[in-house]
């Protein structure tokens, strides 16, 4: 089975047994899986050795494995299935708007940064098959020229509150950061660090719940402009670069600006190991033997192997820190005249198609056009590799080459 159709079969599991996740043995998503023992006298005993370490009480409330309701989402726009949207902010314009910081305030007492509307760049998120739109995507260009973008991709059942806290809270640190002057990467760990905080002591519910982010901050400095790249889980960043000379957006490489923080990878694999987490599939109960079989991919999991995400990065999660972290990598590219198109996506893409896919379409016009072909073209795979089961999907798409995004 392929990883879309892993990951595809793991969230209408979770869709499935959200209700009743006390009383199933099991429930998963692709990033968050429950594991509960059965404390009945019926139970394998190939499922007792296989988590020895657990002793389950009685009373599986005393768990307190079910999170609370996701809270209402006020924020953001929700594209409605089937469909491409963009926020009123995202609509195309003949010209491009600086930033507005308003009079509202983010979690973090700082202004909120209001989206800018530019031909240069364009954002288009396709909602999925199992529940309201996770995904988060947004575009800035701040007053002295410097361009924010970012793509967030949340997960368990406040998925889109937190995404939604976490974009709004990212966007207000970092522009703040270097508006003090701060150094960019260092503005960037800065506002992870303030972003996870704040949500940690907020109302938003992260104990079972998180978000991936992958934010970019492209500067016009004496060099030239560089391109910083900040991210924790699986969303990603790449950059469309000419090969040849000629028309500037033909023959494109792309180059990635991000790697997965996936337990597999061999630094993550590093840290995890040093710390003693513990990583390892889901167990499932087989339908006709009764006992634990270990399927799908590895996850991260707390010390009591109640809950485990499939990435070893993230913001939010808080059940199974401190394995789990908010500590972004950061990359810094000096860009030239070669390098035409940015785009950042969730998982919803990189899943279904590969970085030549992604660039091949976004060529195919106008970046509200690219974007929103790329969009279709994964929904598309989604629903006809796994129907009814496809996943969020999000793309925000940048013309590197436009006169906005030159000094």
């Amino acid at each position: 089975m392929s990883r879309a159709a892993n990951l595809a079969a793991a969230r209408l599991e979770r869709s499935a047994n959200r209700n009743s996740a006390r009383k199933a043995q099991t429930t998963s998503s692709s990033y968050g899986s429950f594991w509960m023992p059965s404390s009945g006298e019926g139970s394998p005993g190939a499922g007792r050795s296989a988590c020895a370490n657990l002793s389950p009480p009685e009373d599986l409330d005393q768990l307190n494995l079910s999170p609370p309701s996701p809270p209402s989402v006020t924020r953001g726009a929700f594209a409605a299935r089937n469909s491409v949207v963009w926020d009123d902010e995202h609509s195309p314009s003949s010209s491009s708007s600086s930033a507005g910081t308003g009079t509202a305030l983010s979690e973090l007492g700082l202004p909120e940064i209001t989206p800018t509307k530019s031909p240069a760049f364009s954002v288009a998120s396709i909602e999925g098959a199992l529940h309201e739109n996770h995904d988060k995507g947004a575009t800035v260009i701040l007053k002295d020229r410097t361009c924010l973008f970012a793509v967030l991709d949340g997960h368990g059942a406040s998925g889109a509150g937190v995404s939604g806290f976490c974009c709004r809270n990212l966007l207000a640190s970092v522009a703040a950061a270097l508006g003090k002057g701060m150094a960019v990467d260092e503005s960037i760990t800065k506002a992870f660090a303030d972003t996870a905080a704040a949500l940690k002591a907020s109302a938003v519910d992260s104990r079972f719940s998180g978000s991936t982010a992958v934010l970019c901050v492209l500067r016009h400095t004496p060099e030239g402009r560089k391109l910083s790249t900040g991210w924790v889980g699986d969303s990603r960043a790449l950059i469309g670069r000419s090969r040849a000379k000629g028309p500037p957006r033909e023959n494109l490489t792309a180059v990635p600006l991000t790697t997965d923080h996936k337990p597999s990878d061999p630094k993550e694999k590093q840290r995890l190991q040093q710390i003693k987490a513990i990583v390892r599939p889901s167990r499932v109960q087989h339908p006709l033997t009764g006992t634990f079989i270990e399927v799908g991919c590895e996850r991260v999991w707390d010390s009591s192997q109640i809950y485990g995400v499939a990435m070893s990065r993230a913001l939010g999660d808080l059940q199974v820190h401190p394995y789990i972290i908010p500590v972004p990598d950061i990359t810094t590219q000096l860009l030239d005249d070669k390098d035409c198109l940015l785009v950042l996506a969730s998982d919803g893409v990189w899943d279904v198609m590969q970085n030549n896919e992604v660039l091949s379409r976004a060529v195919s016009g106008t970046p509200q056009v690219a974007a929103t072909h790329i969009a279709n073209e994964a929904a598309k795979r989604w629903d006809v590799q796994m129907p009814g089961r496809r996943d969020d999907v999000t793309v925000v798409l940048v013309d590197l080459t436009h006169q906005d995004m030159r000094a």
